[in-house]
C-alpha cells in the first residue's frame, strides 16, 4: 500500500529533508517513480540520496533500512558552541527533518550566534550520535578551544577560568559544576539527572 497520493505528494514531504539510511544521515536530493501499473499509476517510488561523504545513491522507498520518522536530536557541536536542538511543538507536514521544524538553545552563546541548521558534519554527528569524550571536551575547554562543548546528546560543559571549574549543562541549561568531573555539585531540582550525568562522563 502506497503512503503517498502521487509523486508531488512524496516530493512535498521528503525532498530537501534529512533522513537516515542504514543509520547514516542522508540528504534527499530528489524523488522519482520506480514502477507503474498497466494504467500508468505509480506502484513504487525511489529516493535519490547523498550522505556526508557526498556519495549518491538511489534507494527504493520501501527499503527497510530507510528511516524518515524518528531522529536522534540533542546537542550539536557547532562553531565553538554546544547547541541543544529540539523539535518545535507544532504539527509538521514534512516527514524528513528540516531547519524550520526545530528550535535550539545554547547556555553560553549570545543570541546572535546565528545557528544554521543544514546538512553538514555538525548535524550529521548529532544525528548519528558521534560525540567526543568528556575528557577530550574538558581538555579542549581548558585551552579555550570552545565556549562550551557537548560530550553526549543531553550533556555539555563550559569552563570557568576564574573559579577553575567546569560548568555542567543539561539540554541547554546550566545545572551544576565540578572541578574534576568526579565530585559533582548539582542544583537541587536537577538531582535526578546525577546518575545519567555520571554515566555520560564515564571515567575521567
Amino acid at each position: 500500500m502506497l503512503l503517498y497520493d502521487n509523486l508531488d505528494d512524496l516530493k512535498s514531504k521528503l525532498q530537501g529533508t534529512i533522513i537516515y539510511y542504514k543509520g547514516q544521515a542522508c540528504w534527499v536530493k530528489d524523488c522519482g517513480v520506480n514502477d507503474v501499473d498497466e494504467t500508468g499509476v505509480p506502484t513504487a517510488y525511489y529516493l535519490k540520496l547523498t550522505n556526508r561523504k557526498k556519495n549518491s545513491m538511489s534507494v527504493l522507498l520501501n527499503d527497510p533500512d530507510l528511516n524518515y520518522m524518528h531522529f536522534k536530536l540533542g546537542y550539536c557541536n557547532y562553531d565553538g558552541y554546544a547547541v541543544f536542538i529540539h523539535r518545535k511543538p507544532v504539527k509538521q507536514y514534512k516527514q524528513g527533518l528540516k531547519g524550520d521544524q526545530i528550535d535550539w538553545k545554547c547556555a553560553t552563546a549570545p543570541i546572535h550566534i546565528n545557528f544554521d541548521f543544514n546538512f553538514n558534519s555538525h548535524i550529521c554527528d548529532m544525528l548519528e550520535g558521534v560525540y567526543p569524550t568528556a575528557k577530550y571536551v574538558a581538555d579542549a575547554l581548558k585551552y579555550q578551544l570552545s565556549s562550551n562543548k557537548a560530550f553526549h546528546p543531553n550533556f555539555a560543559m563550559s569552563y570557568d577560568t576564574v573559579h577553575e571549574d567546569y560548568i555542567l549543562e543539561y539540554k541547554g541549561v546550566k545545572v551544576g559544576f565540578s572541578q574534576d568531573l568526579k565530585n559533582i555539585t548539582l542544583k537541587e531540582k536537577f538531582s535526578y539527572i546525577r546518575e545519567a550525568l555520571v554515566e555520560a562522563i564515564g571515567y575521567v
